[in-house]
């Protein structure tokens, strides 16, 4: 089954929640992921002082009982 899971991380550790994600979908079995960085945003409002987040959409074929573990 083909899933798509959005992240969005603050500016500074954009690069590290992205190599996280990526190892974690790899440790389930996911297979074909693809990453699209989406890029600096504005945000809505701010969340914790940040007014601006990092986008990232990843796009993976696994197994319906792995998603629980993601």
């Amino acid at each position: 089954m083909n899933y798509e899971l959005m992240i969005v991380s603050t500016i500074k550790s954009a690069g590290d929640l992205q190599s996280r994600v990526e190892k974690t979908l790899k440790d389930v079995g996911a297979e074909n992921v693809k990453v699209d960085k989406l890029g600096k945003k504005q945000l809505g409002y701010a969340i914790k002082k940040q007014t601006e987040a990092e986008y990232f959409v990843f796009t993976f074929g696994c197994e319906s009982n792995n998603i629980k573990t993601i």
